[in-house]
C-alpha cells in the first residue's frame, strides 16, 4: 500500500511500513509526523526517506535496529505542532549511539503555539544504546528550543576544538580555565583561592557539568551566569553552594537546565543571612515572575541546612579532583533516604 498523499511531494509521516516505504521516494513533506515501529529495519532499509525536507509533527521511533537519524539526509525543517507534547520520542532502539542530524538541518518552527514565550516542547530519549551520546551543537539546540526530557538516558559525546565560532573548553581548575571560554565541559569547582579567577565565567554561555562553590571568601555569584546548564551524571546535584561565609547574594542568572537525573540544589553552612528569611532560590526574579514554561524548565528541589532541610553530610577527599592548590574535591553522601530516586 502506498502511502496517503497530501500533494504531489507530500506524504503521511505516520503510516510507514515495509510495504508502503518504497512509495516515499518522491516525499519531501512528512505529514501527522514520523512514526517508525519496524522493529527489523536499519539505516539502510530507510533510504526512501532520504529526500523528506520538511516534517510536520512529532518524530516517534521505536522498537527498531536503527543507530541514528541520518536516513533523513535532505532534513531541514520541522513544523512541530502544540505544546506539551513529546515531540522527540526515541526508545528501545538498542543499537541507537548518537542522533545524527544532517548537517543541512538548521530550522525549527512551532506552528501552533498561541504565546511563544509560553511554548516548550517535551523529548524522551530511552533504553538506546549505553554508548548513546549527543553533541554539544544537538544540545545547543535543544536549548534554544526549549525542550525539557522527560527521560535523557545519555552521555555528551567527547568533543575537542570549538564548536562554530563558541570556544569550547574543558575544566581542569580555575586557574587553567581560559578566560575566554564560551562552553565549558566538566564539574566546575571553586574552592578557597579561587576567587579572583571567578571574572572568567562572564562571558560563558553553556556549562556541561555540575556547578560547586565551596568554602570560599565570595560575597556574590554576580559573575556566575550559565545561562544553560546540562548535568548528566545522573547523582549530581546541579548546584552545591557549601561553606561560603560571606556569601551574600547567591542570585544566579539562569535561562534553562537539562538534567538526566532528579534537579537537586544544595545549599549548606554559608552565610546565615543569605536568603534572608526568605525561601532557597534560584534568584529574586524567580520568585516574582516565573510562569509555566520557567517552572518546567527552572526548577530545583532545594536541600542543605541553609534552605531548612536535613543536614548533607560533606567529606573531604585530598586524593580526588585538585581544588586549586589546596588539592580538595568535594563529595557529597545524603544522610536520608532515597535521595536520588
Amino acid at each position: 500500500m502506498l502511502p496517503s498523499l497530501k500533494s504531489f511531494s507530500g506524504c503521511q509521516g505516520d503510516e510507514i511500513t515495509t510495504i508502503s516505504l518504497p512509495g516515499y521516494n518522491n516525499c519531501t513533506t512528512s505529514f501527522n509526523g514520523l512514526k517508525i515501529f519496524i522493529t527489523t529495519i536499519n539505516n539502510t532499509d530507510l533510504s526512501a526517506l532520504s529526500n523528506i525536507a520538511t516534517i510536520r509533527g512529532s518524530i516517534d521511533i521505536e522498537n527498531t535496529n536503527l543507530q541514528d537519524l541520518s536516513f533523513l539526509s535532505s532534513w531541514k525543517t520541522w513544523k512541530l505542532k502544540g505544546d506539551m507534547v513529546v515531540q522527540l520520542n526515541l526508545r528501545n532502539n538498542a543499537e541507537m549511539t548518537k542522533l545524527g542530524f544532517p548537517e543541512n538541518f538548521y530550522n525549527i518552527q512551532n506552528i501552533q503555539s498561541l504565546d511563544e514565550e509560553l511554548h516548550f516542547s517535551f523529548a524522551n530519549f530511552e533504553n538506546l544504546h549505553p554508548n548513546f551520546c549527543i553533541s554539544i551543537s544537538e544540545f545547543i539546540l535543544f536549548f534554544e528550543h526549549r525542550f525539557i526530557f522527560t527521560n535523557l538516558q545519555a552521555k555528551l559525546c567527547e568533543e575537542d576544538g570549538d564548536i562554530e565560532e563558541k570556544v569550547l573548553c574543558h575544566f581542569k581548575s580555575m586557574y587553567d580555565l581560559p578566560n575566554n571560554c564560551d562552553i565549558i565541559v566538566g564539574n566546575v569547582t571553586i574552592g578557597r583561592g579561587d576567587e579572583q579567577y571567578v571574572i572568567k565565567f562572564v562571558d560563558v554561555q553553556y556549562l556541561f557539568g555540575s556547578f560547586i562553590v565551596v568554602n570560599t571568601t565570595l560575597e556574590t555569584l554576580e559573575y556566575v551566569g550559565f545561562p544553560y546548564i546540562a548535568v548528566l551524571d545522573s547523582s549530581s546535584p546541579v548546584y552545591q553552594i557549601i561553606g561560603n561565609k560571606k556569601l551574600k547574594n547567591a542570585d544566579i542568572s539562569i535561562t534553562q537546565i537539562i538534567t538526566s537525573g532528579p534537579r537537586y540544589a544544595i545549599y549548606q553552612d554559608n552565610n546565615p543571612k543569605l536568603f534572608k528569611g526568605k525561601e532557597c532560590q534560584i534568584n529574586d526574579w524567580w520568585s516574582g515572575n516565573a510562569n509555566k514554561r520557567d517552572l518546567m524548565m527552572l526548577d530545583l528541589n532545594f536541600t542543605g541546612a541553609d534552605c531548612g532541610g536535613e543536614r548533607v553530610e560533606i567529606l573531604y577527599n585530598k586524593d580526588c579532583v585538585k581544588l586549586n592548590t589546596f588539592g580538595l574535591s568535594l563529595l557529597i553522601r545524603i544522610l536520608f533516604n532515597d535521595f536520588f530516586k
